[in-house]
């Protein structure tokens, strides 16, 4: 699980729940190198601010789809809680825009659904792979 957020307080405590769940957790503070990490790491889940500095989340969450696709669950963590807001993520890639703080219930759910979504992903290029041998 990756967690991307400027605050270092919210980043650090969204890590410790998501470690009480079991989850191994990274933690960024911006996303001018989320390419990188995302594909190094990895993660199931990448819970994503979208008031970052310099790569706001929007343009990340772009980055990360075109690396990724729909292989990983993308939600945005947000003190924005118009509909438009809300509409405003989901129409730029988000799986759910998610205000703060995260109730640890959401958080334990958000893993089941990402985990299983990467298991899916990987099932299926799994299958493909071997439908293509000769």
């Amino acid at each position: 699980m990756l967690v991307v957020d400027d605050n270092d307080d919210a980043a650090e405590s969204l890590a410790v729940l998501l470690a009480f769940d079991g989850a191994e957790a990274k933690v960024e503070h911006d996303a001018t190198n989320i390419v990188a990490v995302v594909s190094e790491f990895n993660p199931a889940l990448i819970l994503l601010d979208l008031e970052l500095p310099v790569v706001d989340g929007f343009q990340a969450c772009h980055q990360i789809r075109t690396l990724k696709g729909d292989g990983v669950y993308i939600a945005a963590i947000t003190g924005w809680s118009r509909e438009e807001d809300r509409a405003r993520s989901l129409a730029a890639g988000f799986d759910s825009h998610l205000l703060k703080p995260i109730s640890t219930p959401r958080l334990e759910q958000l893993c089941q659904v990402a985990l299983a979504r990467q298991r899916a992903t990987y099932a299926y290029v799994n299958a493909e792979s071997r439908l293509r041998k000769p």
